[in-house]
């Protein structure tokens, strides 16, 4: 049986790849609940854009893997690392950018804005009546 090594460094990376992916999924979990329990506009901003970051990342990943490759110059694992660190790169500058965004992290905010307001409202309401029946 022989082992491609090129094959299996490139399935090491792509598991990598993966496990950065969730633990960036959940890094936004956290982000979004401590911005609800601390009702921090700025967190929550920050979540939003981060998801639209993603999406974009995930856009630009899919949109190179339409184009075939040319085979004039050979890729190799730095490359495709370097690609996507760039695209990485570029879907920050896109989500950041206050004229050229998609829109995603605005929208998602103002829904999640109005969630965290009415559950605010509810644990006030909830607090009043365990605090007016322990009177």
């Amino acid at each position: 049986m022989q082992i491609d090594p090129l094959s299996a460094s490139s399935q090491y990376t792509q598991l990598k790849a993966e496990n950065a992916r969730q633990q960036g999924q959940n890094n936004f979990k956290d982000i979004l609940a401590l911005a609800e329990r601390e009702q921090d506009d700025v967190k929550l901003k920050q979540a939003c854009q981060d998801i639209e970051t993603m999406f974009i990342q995930q856009m630009l990943k899919q949109m190179r893997a339409t184009i075939p490759k040319g085979g004039l110059i050979p890729e190799s694992m730095a490359s495709e690392m370097y690609q996507e660190m760039l695209d990485e790169e570029y879907s920050k500058l896109m989500a950041s950018s206050p004229n050229d965004s998609l829109g995603i992290a605005d929208l998602i905010y103002q829904q999640l804005k109005t969630q965290t307001a009415e559950l605010a409202n509810e644990q006030t309401d909830e607090q009043k009546e365990i605090h007016k029946n322990n009177e």
